[in-house]
């Protein structure tokens, strides 16, 4: 069987998303009237789309038994009809948790450990939902922000020296040492990690008090630090706020991509997209999520170097993890 055939996808109500960007963007009501954070199409069976419309003179069961390499959902054997990637459209209406995700060796390891401990698939104790890598490329439909990827030690100096709040000067310490680079970035977002609650309430109130003077003498830096006080106002007492301040500040505009590798710090903050990913929903976080955050199973997958993705058009970007830049995943 060939052909082209009409789908339904999975919609994720989770608390970031935006009422309406993706029912405008695809012309049809949001029913529910909540946040709708993501559209999936694929197969992973945390979300699995449905064909919703059988051509003409081909039954259900037809479409079903030949269960074919595009064929989506209604109950492919496992292993069979499965796509090897998942299609995003994404609506981020509030900042997303700082996350990376696992290579596929990782994931392997990570999921098989799980398992043996007996954790349910569906428990929030849960990092590792299934056994693949999730490396993903977003191109833009509209203004899109993002964090991605460390910044250069030396700019994280930079940054942490202009902040200049007392609360940070172990983390300062820390960028300033002559350690292997791979061991300062691992040891200060330890460091982060380990913030107790003293220290992470006097962030937020150096935040919320020392902004505006920020804004002035820096102003070069406007960006983070209107964003740094945006984070602090939705999460405060949290060190994750400082995310600005490490990560690279992506703006894309409209058909603008770019990709994120395993082991690659980023959060995306506003806007909406497509997302192209390996079939995967393993995702360890690092704050700014009421979920669960695992700092030590973060740490372990951390690439700890910096990375400052190249923006490019969608079609340039797509070609890139075709070829291969997404950890081997083919799409033909």
């Amino acid at each position: 069987m060939n052909g082209i055939y009409k789908i339904e996808g999975c919609i994720k109500d989770y608390d970031w998303g935006s009422a309406d960007m993706i029912s405008t963007l695809l012309g049809i009501p949001n029913k529910a009237g909540g946040p709708a954070a993501e559209l999936w199409l694929g197969t992973h069976p945390a979300g699995t789309s449905l064909v919703s419309e059988v051509p003409a003179g081909c039954s259900l069961d037809t479409l079903i038994s030949h269960n074919s390499s595009f064929f989506l959902g209604n109950g492919a054997a496992a292993g069979e009809g499965r796509l090897p990637f998942l299609l995003k459209i994404l609506a981020a209406e509030q900042p997303l948790s700082i996350q990376a995700h696992p290579n596929k060796a990782q994931a392997e390891a990570g999921y098989a450990n799980e398992n043996a401990l007996g954790i349910p698939l569906d428990s929030p104790q849960r990092s590792y939902k299934d056994a693949n890598d999730k490396p993903e490329i977003l191109c833009a439909l509209g203004a899109f922000t993002a964090l991605c990827g460390f910044r250069p030690i030396a700019e994280i100096q930079q940054l942490f020296a202009a902040f200049s709040c007392p609360a940070v000067d172990t983390i300062m310490h820390i960028l300033q040492t002559d350690a292997q680079e791979s061991d300062i970035y691992t040891s200060f977002i330890h460091s982060l990690s380990v913030m107790n609650k003293e220290d992470r309430a006097a962030v937020t109130d150096y935040i919320s008090h020392n902004v505006p003077d920020l804004l002035h003498r820096y102003a070069e830096y406007a960006p983070e630090w209107n964003l740094t006080a945006d984070l602090a106002r939705r999460y405060p007492n949290e060190s994750a706020v400082l995310a600005p301040l490490y990560l690279n500040l992506i703006s894309l505009e409209p058909g603008d991509a770019f990709f994120v590798p395993a082991g690659v710090l980023h959060a995306y903050i506003h806007g909406l997209g497509i997302e192209l990913m390996a079939a995967s929903d393993n995702v360890l976080r690092g704050g700014l999520t009421n979920k669960r955050v695992d700092y030590g199973e973060l740490l372990h997958i951390l690439k700890a170097a910096p990375y400052n993705p190249p923006k490019e058009q969608g079609r340039a970007a797509a070609y890139r993890y075709h070829c291969g830049e997404a950890a081997g995943l083919s799409l033909t």
